[in-house]
């Protein structure tokens, strides 16, 4: 099994809540709390919709939401169950060419957002709005 992105990696002493996540890619937005988020890996959702059904490689697992990130511990963005070069260069170019916003919370109840791995910006609660705004050609 090959591991692709590991994104998520709780460097607090509390638990992490992470409470949903949306990805844009070529001005679609895919979000964790749209329609059947719940149930299946956004990142392969964006992949079903972006590629031809025979490049889509065979996803191990990868995040749904909500989801809990013990103190220290870390959760995998994508995993794949395969290890090919090809196939992962392509997940790459895809994946380095989106915009990818997180939103997550304390115990305490206190927000941030985490936008493609940057610093954390401390927010209002974010659990119910659009973190990346759809644009408009």
């Amino acid at each position: 099994m090959f591991r692709l992105f590991c994104i998520y990696k709780n460097v607090g002493i509390e638990p992490a809540f992470l409470k949903k996540m949306e990805i844009k890619y070529k001005g679609k937005v895919y979000a964790s709390d749209d329609e059947g988020g719940s149930d299946s890996c956004l990142p392969f959702k964006l992949l079903m919709d972006v590629l031809p059904r025979d490049q889509i490689p065979e996803v191990g697992t990868g995040p749904i939401f909500p989801l809990v990130i013990p103190a220290g511990e870390r959760t995998m963005f994508l995993v794949l169950n395969e290890n090919d070069e090809k196939t992962i260069q392509l997940l790459v170019d895809i994946f380095d060419n989106c915009e990818i916003s997180v939103c997550y919370s304390s115990v305490y109840k206190e927000y941030w957002t985490v936008q493609n791995w940057k610093q954390p910006v401390e927010c209002e609660n974010c659990e119910n709005v659009a973190l990346l705004k759809p644009t408009v050609k």
